[in-house]
C-alpha cells in the first residue's frame, strides 16, 4: 500500500463528501455509497477528479460500480494504473 496515494484519494474523497463528520475513519471497507454519502453524480466527480490528480484515464470497462464500491475497490483500481 502506498501512503502518498492513500493521502491523496482520502483528500479527493473528502472534499466531494456530503458526510464531512464521519471522514476522520476511512477504511478499506468504507462504502462509498452507505458509509461515505455518495451517491451517481458524485461518483462520477470522484472519477474525473482521480483522472486529474493522478493524470489517468479509465477504460469504459473500468467504469463499473464494483470499481467504486469501496474505498479498498478505488484504491485498487488507482494502483493498477501505477501512476502515482
Amino acid at each position: 500500500m502506498n501512503k502518498k496515494l492513500d493521502e491523496k484519494l482520502k483528500k479527493i474523497i473528502e472534499s466531494l463528501s456530503i458526510r464531512k463528520k464521519i471522514l476522520t475513519n476511512i477504511t478499506d471497507e468504507s462504502d462509498l455509497l452507505n458509509n461515505l454519502g455518495f451517491d451517481s453524480l458524485s461518483i462520477i466527480h470522484l472519477i474525473a477528479r482521480i483522472e486529474e490528480e493522478f493524470n489517468i484515464e479509465f477504460s469504459n470497462e473500468e467504469l463499473v460500480f464494483e470499481n467504486f464500491r469501496s474505498y479498498a475497490d478505488v484504491r485498487n483500481l488507482v494502483e493498477s494504473k501505477k501512476c502515482y
